[in-house]
């Protein structure tokens, strides 16, 4: 039991060491998305927009498709982890409850013994 609850514990700090360098890339996605979007509108402020040809737009398009996608694929990595965070937590929950109630039962038992119980033990 105590074996159990030492690798559900080291598989929370993993858990939660692999969640902070998700949000982290996260983190720097939607950094990256807000550089790029004060840099177009930078460099739009100085040609009108019109003037502008549709291929040079194409690439930024393109890097704007990705960022969308690598956010939505993090997005969902981060809800699964945190639902197996939450899962490491509730198991864990249990086996502090459950190793509580085996050391109250053991308390018990060893209370209610009688003379010779106590004596043995």
């Amino acid at each position: 039991m105590i074996s159990t609850v030492a690798h559900i514990e080291q598989e929370n700090e993993d858990m939660s060491l692999l969640l902070r360098n998700v949000l982290s890339r996260f983190n720097e996605v939607v950094e990256d998305i807000s550089n790029n979007a004060h840099q177009v509108n930078q460099e739009s402020s100085i040609p009108a927009l019109a003037e502008i040809r549709f291929n040079e737009l194409e690439p930024v398009k393109d890097a704007m498709s990705n960022l969308e996608k690598e956010t939505q694929s993090l997005s969902q990595v981060l809800r699964v982890m945190l639902a197996k965070q939450e899962e490491s937590d509730s198991s864990l929950e249990k086996f502090e409850r459950q190793l509580s109630q085996l050391q109250t039962s053991k308390e018990d038992v060893k209370n209610k013994g009688g003379f010779w119980n106590k004596w043995i033990t």
